[in-house]
């Protein structure tokens, strides 16, 4: 992604919107950073048409921002992304469903740098890949994904947010893989370019108690585990080392690591897990 300008209003006002529109900046929230093409797969809308409608709406009403470079403006196929600003961060708040803390955050949206807008879209490309999945087993039963996004688990109200907290993990996602009735939830976790070993150690040290202690892990779900992204092979390597100093050669039964690149070329449904 190169460098490209950030477009966002200047004022507020309360404006009126439609549950779609409603919808749209739900997803901003939780996501962060979204492009058209996210979000229509997100909202289950067939036209494309529609969705750069009610984004252009959102935008005039001062509730979004959108970030693009000249290359993108001229390419009609290379999608915009949007962003929350105050108005439409004023509009969430107003409805006393968000936490006020999380929601804050969303003020430095329109500041943040290319790397942190690029993770947003590639955690959430995850997400959509999955939601949009019409998947089979190998014997014939179909599998259903659903994805909670770290931003849906900081409200305190939700089932998952104490264990979370307790634990000290912050799962960028959270995945649930239903077939039939047996259901397997995965904490996964991608790791920056920059983040040092021994924070990936700790990390991994914190999800292998986490997942050590069934008692605490929600209920209803008949598995868990871990899936680890690492910035490359060699840092892919050292993290699997660590993961088997820690609890041996049972260690498959908790984690999977994987690349950034594998994750990105092959997706996040094949068989690029390795223990």
């Amino acid at each position: 992604m190169t460098v490209s300008r950030l477009r966002r209003p200047n004022a507020m006002q309360p404006q009126t919107i439609t549950p779609k529109q409603q919808t749209i900046l739900h997803y901003l929230y939780l996501y962060r950073f979204l492009t058209s093409q996210q979000l229509q797969v997100l909202l289950g809308h067939s036209s494309k048409y529609r969705i750069g409608a009610w984004l252009k709406a959102l935008r005039e009403m001062q509730y979004i921002g959108w970030q693009y470079t000249a290359s993108q403006y001229k390419d009609r196929s290379k999608p915009a992304v949007y962003f929350l600003v105050s108005g439409g961060i004023h509009h969430l708040g107003a409805t006393s469903s968000y936490p006020r803390a999380e929601l804050r955050l969303r003020y430095s949206d329109s500041r943040r740098n290319v790397s942190f807008i690029e993770n947003c879209i590639f955690l959430a490309g995850r997400a959509v890949q999955l939601i949009s999945l019409d998947h089979v087993s190998d014997d014939g039963r179909p599998i259903y994904y659903s994805v909670l996004p770290r931003a849906a688990l900081a409200d305190p109200a939700h089932p998952y947010h104490e264990v979370i907290e307790d634990a000290g993990v912050r799962p960028q996602l959270v995945i649930i893989k239903r077939v039939e009735s047996h259901s397997t939830l995965y904490f996964l976790e991608l790791f920056p370019p920059t983040t040092p070993r021994y924070a990936v150690r700790r990390k991994l040290k914190a999800y292998v108690q986490l997942l050590g202690d069934q008692d605490t892990l929600p209920e209803g779900m008949g598995s868990y585990g871990v899936l680890l992204v690492l910035p490359n092979r060699s840092e892919l390597l050292a993290a699997q080392r660590a993961a088997r100093s820690m609890v041996g050669d049972a260690h498959h039964a908790l984690c999977l690591f994987t690349t950034v690149d594998q994750l990105e070329r092959k997706g996040i449904d094949s068989d690029i897990w390795a223990a």
